[in-house]
């Protein structure tokens, strides 16, 4: 009979510190849902700031392909048009990542035809060199660091 009753005794206390412990689980710094989660801030390049890199960018690539004045100020047209397309399509973007890529790759298209018209086959030809230069350089850095990076193609 004692036997039992301290057998009783000894399974309640262990109960009871199981339930304490899985209480103390449940009061984690972890939010139960979604909704309570906040964003981490980003802190990445202002908009001025990205704006004088682009610029900054815009000016060396000017003087990798020689461009003339009329060419650069169309050059910096097309790509800021196609910028801003490229943005709209992505702020627009549903559900269906295959329809947003194959507009984006529209998008892309209609930029290197236009350049194509603007620029001398030799200029042409360094642009695409440069640009598969610059893409084979952001392919080994994580993906948030270039999204953050580069602004859109140029």
């Amino acid at each position: 009979m004692k036997m039992t009753k301290f057998a009783i005794f000894s399974l309640a206390i262990l109960f009871t510190f199981s339930l304490q412990a899985q209480d103390k689980g449940n009061t984690s710094t972890a939010p139960a849902t979604m909704d309570k989660m906040e964003a981490p801030l980003r802190k990445g390049p202002s908009p001025e700031q990205r704006a004088a890199k682009m610029e900054e960018r815009h000016q060396a690539m000017v003087e990798k392909l020689g461009l003339s004045e009329e060419q650069a100020t169309a050059f910096k047209d097309i790509n800021e048009k196609y910028r801003n397309q490229q943005k709209e399509a992505r702020a627009n973007a549903g559900e269906d990542r295959r329809a947003n890529g194959q507009q984006l790759k529209a998008i892309r298209d209609a930029k290197k035809a236009e350049l194509q018209a603007l620029l001398t086959p030799e200029q042409f030809e360094m642009l695409e060199a440069e640009q598969a230069a610059a893409k084979s350089e952001r392919r080994g850095q994580p993906r948030q660091k270039r999204a953050s990076q580069d602004g859109g193609n140029n």
